[in-house]
């Protein structure tokens, strides 16, 4: 992960690879979409690479409705602000005719344009305060964000990836979600549960318990988000029922470290509307999400082996995001074709060596055939990062936790030993004043800092 404020930061050096998909949006309007995408060159969280896909794919997707409006076939409303996406649109696409990257720091400029068009047009209602720190904050959509997903909801407490991305128009959602019993009724009725849970972190303690529910529905129905799951769990409670709510949480999060629930994707089917592009979150990564029509999703590839031009698997732009397990997961092509067979299924070019392989400017391209035994492969990746990010964050809590106690033991002293204190002051030389601020101070610059970079404080998913 680069620091913030790095040289490589600051010079540009970081470059994005793009990638023109092209890609239709309905099946029975064959009409596709010629749309630039950023692609990521390794594993790890890069919510700005999400935020662009996502911004030009749901602006084309408008943009198509909309030229159906004028052709008589649908009638929808265009979303207002979404033409001034097409500048970065256009940008990219000229990046990709000349160089095929683009910069970084580019990339930060024409989103910073982008925020400031749609302030003064209207499309968001930030005052310029927001802004500000909005623009001052961007370079953070690469070095990573702190998230606070919300178990119940599949949303997000507050933070500034929830600004951020709210700033843009954008959803930002996950599936990582406790089961409950809602799911038995209507998608309406859980729109209605879910939207009834805010993800806020108010002190939820007071929340009717449902004695049909779980024990471990009621103790997350209180906690709500897993920062919050986490502080309990490392709290020095040693009463029974404390230790039989730790073993509920333990045993949840050790079953569901892919972070994904068949509950969580109920609940997408039930909140997102079809023809919807949404951030989403998951195993630690920013995604791009589309939700095709009911109980149909897909998730947009973007890692770099399949941007080849030229390769066969450059034809992949999907992956459905159909299963907990990712079992019955497929790729797919632009129109939404399945993909069994990377050589059976991919129409080849002319490029064909003696041997019938393709290749790519004399190189030899080695394409998987077994795209089961990939997604498998990435699958016990994912997992396995998300394993050690989970360690990793325990072992900071519980530091943090032993400070604040020795902290605690040495202020406090002890029955007698005031006068004892009081000569060992005597008898040392006078220490230059300080000028540090008093507790209450601090704790005021600590609060007023935190709104700026406090979420680092969080759980941290960085590249």
């Amino acid at each position: 992960m680069l620091p913030l404020g790095s040289s490589q930061t600051i010079n540009g050096s970081i470059k994005f690879p793009i990638k023109l998909i092209n890609w239709t949006p309905h099946y029975a309007i064959n009409e596709s979409i010629s749309t630039p995408i950023l692609l990521q060159d390794q594993n790890g969280p890069c919510p700005l690479i999400a935020l662009v896909n996502t911004l030009l794919l749901q602006n084309d997707f408008n943009d198509f409705l909309a030229s159906q409006i004028r052709q008589g076939k649908r009638k929808i409303s265009e979303p207002a602000g979404a033409f001034v996406v097409n500048n970065l649109k256009h940008e990219l696409r000229k990046k990709y005719e000349s160089t095929g990257n683009i910069l970084l720091v580019d990339v930060l400029s024409l989103l910073g344009d982008l925020l400031l068009t749609l302030v003064e047009n209207g499309s968001t209602d930030l005052d310029s305060g927001v802004v500000d720190e909005l623009l001052a904050q961007l370079p953070k959509l690469h070095t990573g964000l702190n998230v606070d997903p919300n178990l119940l909801t599949g949303g997000f407490a507050p933070s500034l990836a929830t600004e951020l991305f709210d700033a843009f128009g954008l959803d930002f959602r996950h599936g990582w979600v406790v089961e409950t019993s809602d799911n038995v009724g209507t998608s309406g009725q859980m729109v209605q549960k879910v939207e009834q849970n805010s993800c806020s972190d108010n002190d939820n303690s007071e929340n009717s318990e449902n004695p049909e529910d779980s024990g471990l529905l009621n103790i997350v129905r209180q906690l709500e988000t897993y920062d919050r799951v986490q502080d309990y769990l490392l709290s020095d409670q040693e009463n029974v029922g404390y230790l039989e709510n730790k073993q509920l949480l333990t045993t949840w999060l050790n079953e569901n470290q892919t972070q994904l629930t068949r509950q969580g994707l109920f609940n997408l089917n039930s909140v997102m509307e079809e023809g919807k592009f949404v951030i989403f979150f998951r195993n630690n990564h920013f995604n791009t999400l589309f939700r095709k029509g009911d109980e149909e999703f897909y998730l947009l590839v973007t890692d770099l082996s399949f941007g080849a031009s030229k390769s066969l698997r450059s034809q992949l732009i999907w992956q459905s995001l159909s299963s907990v397990s990712g079992q019955d997961d497929l790729f797919f092509t632009g129109d939404f074709s399945p993909i069994l067979d990377i050589e059976q299924d991919l129409p080849r070019g002319d490029n064909v060596d003696d041997r019938g392989e393709y290749y790519i400017s004399g190189q030899d391209d080695t394409l998987e055939s077994d795209l089961i035994l990939l997604r498998q492969l990435q699958l016990e990746e994912d997992e396995a990062v998300a394993r050690r990010m989970q360690e990793k964050f325990n072992k900071e809590r519980k530091i943090k936790k032993l400070q604040l106690q020795l902290q605690q033991e040495q202020t406090k002293t002890p029955i007698g030993s005031e006068q004892n204190s009081r000569n060992q002051k005597m008898a040392q030389p006078p220490k230059k004043q300080s000028t540090s601020a008093s507790p209450v101070q601090q704790q005021q610059t600590i609060e007023k800092k935190g709104k700026l970079s406090g979420f680092f404080k969080k759980m941290k998913f960085s590249n």
